[in-house]
């Protein structure tokens, strides 16, 4: 009975046992437990992720099924796309199986890991080797494309006469430790000894550049206006040089850069000549003859300038005279067609009864307050219209030329690079053609004021921009038209053209602008102390000016004047200019031959001699 009571409690238990393995082995097993913030390794492409929000539910991404349980399970594969890389997964833990152990069933579903936000990815995450870091901002970042580059006229450098120096800079005086610092003495210094006369004679370019609105082409009783009695009496002017001189005269019309002829030479068509010549000459008889048939073809060519019918009206003298030197296409036709030879000294004669389309009346005023230059305002006849738009009767009121304002804005604020064309722009492009390599000699014909009548056209005005490059900068000469001889329609300019020969002959036989060589700064050259001595070969003195005169608006008999340039490299240097007619009557009669210019001067004690910076204590 115990035997049968043992086993049932026997069989019990196991059946017991099996109940509950079977009830353990239906429980699913825990899955291995993954780290919800893994860290990224670092990159030179992004920072670290940051940390998720508290209490904000993060994105969810399934994870891969976890693999079969081995005795050492290997990692999971990394799969890395160029969009969204995977994060890297923690290896699963290493399961030792034994005998005693219950087989495992299948895995559980995959369960969901919540990983932390991330920043988003770069456009590219392929590694990228330190040796091929260069050729891969050049993909990243390419070289910017280079903007079309629009093609101007060369500019021309800033004026290189300048009326008044720069404003020096200071320059602390410093003496010894517990010394009164004192300033420097005054210093006696001198140039290198000139020559006096010219050594580029023989060659000749006259370059007429003509206003041609319609006050100057007519309204006399001969055909063709002033310019072609000018051309007429040409041989007053040709009669003053020297028998031997071989001379080419040229025009040059001041159109607008709308019209062809915009900075070229201008051919009346068949049968004219560009460029005329005049061979030297060995008899008074031969020249005379030349000058007549050259003043002939002078005249129907001045009879026939074309009309400017843009803004510019034919009244751009400086803007053309500039394109025809800077603009290399439009020079090298002029010096194919005989002008602008290197060898040769160029008279540049502006003629207008205007001024210059292209002068800047504000500009100049605030350069010069005196000055006070106002344009000369016109008469213009106004409609008056009553509701309906009908014109019921006319009024005549006074304003600034419409065109030439219009022009000013359009074209001359805007011609050299952007900025404002000036009369140092165009004295400096004149100086690219000789580069002191033969004489640069500026004349005109222009009204030296406004107290004149109105002319024809309401024209007749201060030749504004023409007497600034022709007498300011370049120390020319200008005639004024105001005083000519005239009688009814008639007039003439037999002295006018005389009194430009002997300026020419003077230009082209002396020199009366010297640059100055020696050791000191141009602007610590006391200009009130400046000597101009001429001597004769053997030293003796044949002339002496003195004084100094800083604006040449201002001094109508100066000594010397004083006037500081800039070189081609931008270094300043002293020019020292004698009035022309002057000289000239000094020299008179005298012997010439050899003779040399000696200049001397004393330094300033308050600017630096080798810096010329203003000294303060």
């Amino acid at each position: 009975m115990s035997r049968i009571l043992l086993m049932s409690l026997t069989a019990a238990s196991v059946f017991a046992l099996g109940c509950q393995q079977a009830k353990m082995s239906s429980v699913p097993q825990k899955p291995a437990q993954y780290s919800l913030t893994p860290s990224l390794p670092p990159t030179q492409f992004e920072p670290p992720p940051p940390p998720p929000l508290p209490g904000t539910p993060p994105p969810v991404r399934p994870v891969q099924p976890l693999p079969p349980p081995t005795v050492v399970a290997p990692p999971p594969t990394t799969v890395v796309t160029p969009v969204e890389p995977v994060l890297p997964s923690t290896p699963p833990p290493t399961i030792t199986v034994t005998p005693s152990d219950v087989p495992l069933e299948a895995a559980p579903p995959p369960q969901v890991i919540t990983p932390p936000a991330e920043p988003l990815p770069p456009p590219s995450r392929t590694e990228i080797a330190p040796s091929n870091l260069q050729e891969f901002n050049k993909v990243i970042n390419p070289p910017a494309r280079p903007l079309p580059q629009k093609i101007v006229e060369p500019a021309a450098p800033a004026p290189q006469v300048i009326e008044a120096p720069p404003p020096p800079r200071s320059e602390v005086c410093v003496g010894a430790e517990g010394a009164e610092c004192k300033p420097p003495k005054a210093e006696p210094d001198q140039c290198k000894d000139v020559s006096l006369k010219s050594d580029k004679q023989g060659k000749l370019d006259v370059l007429f550049v003509v206003d041609t609105s319609l006050s100057l082409r007519g309204g006399l009783a001969k055909e063709g206006g002033e310019l072609a009695q000018l051309a007429r009496e040409m041989e007053n002017f040709v009669s003053e040089l020297p028998l031997n001189t071989d001379i080419r005269i040229a025009v040059m019309l001041a159109h607008g850069p709308a019209s062809k002829w915009h900075g070229r030479l201008f051919n009346a068509g068949r049968g004219d000549q560009t460029v005329i010549r005049l061979a030297p000459a060995k008899t008074n008889a031969e020249r005379a003859q030349q000058s007549k048939k050259a003043g002939r073809t002078l005249t129907q060519k001045m009879i026939k300038v074309a009309n400017d019918k843009s803004d510019a009206q034919g009244e751009a003298m400086l803007l053309s005279l500039y394109s025809g030197i800077m603009n290399k296409n439009k020079r090298a036709e002029t010096i194919k067609a005989g002008m602008f030879r290197e060898d040769a000294a160029l008279n540049v004669m502006i003629v207008s009864d205007e001024q210059d389309v292209c002068f800047d009346y504000e500009a100049a005023n605030q350069a010069s307050p005196g000055l006070n230059a106002q344009p000369r305002k016109k008469k213009v006849r106004k409609a008056i219209k009553n509701k309906k738009g009908k014109i019921t009767s006319y009024k005549e009121e006074e304003v600034v030329d419409p065109y030439e304002t219009r022009f000013f804005n359009k074209v001359c604020k805007k011609a050299v690079n952007g900025q404002p064309l000036t009369p140092g722009h165009v004295y400096q492009a004149l100086q690219s053609l000789k580069q002191d390599k033969a004489p640069l000699i500026l004349t005109g014909l222009a009204y030296k004021s406004n107290d004149i009548p109105v002319g024809l056209e309401d024209e007749n005005e201060m030749g504004h921009g023409i007497i600034d490059l022709v007498e300011h900068l370049a120390g020319g000469q200008v005639v004024d038209l105001g005083k000519v001889s005239r009688k009814g329609k008639d007039v003439s300019f037999a002295k006018e053209l005389v009194y430009l020969g002997k300026f020419a002959f003077f230009k082209i036989t002396y020199n009366n602008e010297w640059s100055c060589a020696s050791n000191t700064h141009p602007a610590a050259v006391n200009k009130s102390s400046v000597k101009l001595t001429v001597l004769t070969a053997s030293g003796e003195p044949l002339a002496t000016f003195s004084g100094a005169c800083d604006n040449a608006r201002t001094c109508d008999n100066p000594g010397v004047q004083t006037i500081i340039a800039t070189g081609g490299q931008g270094g300043y240097y002293n020019k020292f200019r004698v009035n022309h007619e002057q000289l000239s009557q000094a020299l008179e009669g005298k012997n010439t031959e050899g003779a040399k210019v000696r200049i001397e001067f004393v330094t300033r004690t308050d600017v630096d001699r080798t810096t010329g910076n203003k000294l303060t204590r």
